[in-house]
């Protein structure tokens, strides 16, 4: 299970880029994990939500975003699930969506 956490007025004003760095820095795995999660993150996590704040993404958005990797990163559905996967214990452990 991840790591919780209590929210506060303001606590989560932080970028997917902060949230993915801290918990990057969290893992314990494989040098060969290690490797792919970096390259998934640098190619395709960073340019896309690296600026986004981590409390504004939802279950739908990233799903719709995933879905539309294949056409505009030219790869193929499999490739395309791999983002996702790779951070999906950071995603679940993220705080909840925010007000918009």
């Amino acid at each position: 299970m991840g790591t919780q956490y209590r929210s506060r007025a303001g606590a989560w004003k932080i970028t997917v880029r902060e949230w993915i760095d801290r918990w990057l820095g969290t893992q314990d795995v494989g040098i060969s994990t290690t490797e792919n999660r970096a390259y998934l993150i640098r190619r395709f996590i960073r340019p896309a939500w690296g600026a986004s704040a981590l409390n504004s993404l939802g279950t739908e958005e990233i799903a719709a975003w995933e879905n539309g990797l294949p056409t505009r990163a030219g790869i193929s559905r499999r490739t395309a699930r791999e983002p996702g996967a790779c951070c999906a214990p950071s995603w679940a452990t993220r705080p909840p969506p925010g007000p918009r």
